[in-house]
């Protein structure tokens, strides 16, 4: 089982640094944009998640969002979905704002790129963080742990939080690996078609783009917390919806007339 586990989170890791190399290959090859705007996509990540991720841990947010767990999972899944919404397509509006009228409609694509690979990086250190502690996990026994002075009560502890994590990683399939590859592959998609919509909401000026990226985001984002409970296929299976729905907003931004009009 350990093989097959290292095995699945090494492809894992391989599949999804590809998709980076893609996202830069994609912004220099076909869209011919500088990379400055791939790594300003980065920032504007980074920037949201500064924002975002800190109230959600602080002692109020997390014992708000325990609450509405424990009311209703509706509740929770709405209340995270919007404000990741809003912190996430707010700060993105900023920041193609702070570029216009220099930033062309391709530059705003390569910008979402990169906001989408920087994410992609965070999963990459979750999976290889795992895959990293896999030997600890493994070889690891009250035994060893005793002989190396750590107090008994402390040993009981720590075989607890070793055995709940083996327990979880017996739920690692090379499905769960790609279906995670997938995910993030959907999220490329989402994140150009969100900086399309900031774009256009800035070349336009019409916040009601900016409007409309929020709520698709929270739609995005409750259902798949709403979905979790009947598996990762039919989750995802949904997801994919949404992102054809999403890839077909970015060919039809593309072609529009006035779109390209706005570029020049």
């Amino acid at each position: 089982m350990y093989s097959k586990i290292v095995s699945y989170l090494s492809i894992e890791i391989l599949l999804l640094l590809g998709l980076i190399v893609s996202c830069i290959i994609i912004a220099r090859k076909k869209l011919k944009v500088s990379l400055k705007f791939f790594f300003f996509g980065v920032l504007g990540f980074l920037i949201s998640q500064i924002i975002h991720l800190p109230p959600m841990y602080i002692s109020v947010g997390k014992n708000l969002l325990t609450r509405l767990m424990q009311n209703s999972v509706l509740y929770y899944a709405l209340a995270v979905g919007l404000w990741a919404g809003l912190c996430e397509e707010i700060i993105r509006f900023t920041m193609i704002r702070l570029k216009y009228p220099s930033i062309t409609r391709n530059q705003a694509v390569t910008f979402g790129l990169g906001w989408a690979s920087l994410e992609i990086i965070m999963v990459l250190g979750i999976v290889g963080s795992t895959l990293i502690s896999l030997p600890f996990i493994y070889n690891t026994n009250a035994e060893i742990l005793l002989k190396q002075g750590v107090p008994e009560a402390d040993v009981k502890l720590i075989m607890n939080q070793i055995e709940i994590f083996k327990s979880q990683l017996q739920n690692v399939t090379i499905w769960v690996a790609l279906s995670a590859v997938v995910e993030r592959l959907f999220a490329i998609i989402f994140h150009t078609a969100f900086s399309i919509f900031a774009y256009l909401a800035v070349s336009k000026k019409n916040f009601s783009y900016i409007l409309l990226a929020i709520l698709a985001h929270t739609i995005i984002n409750f259902s798949a917390v709403m979905l979790m409970r009947y598996g990762v296929f039919v989750t995802e299976a949904v997801i994919m919806v949404f992102a054809m729905l999403a890839y077909w907003f970015i060919m039809v931004a593309e072609n529009k007339p006035a779109d390209r009009g706005s570029e020049a």
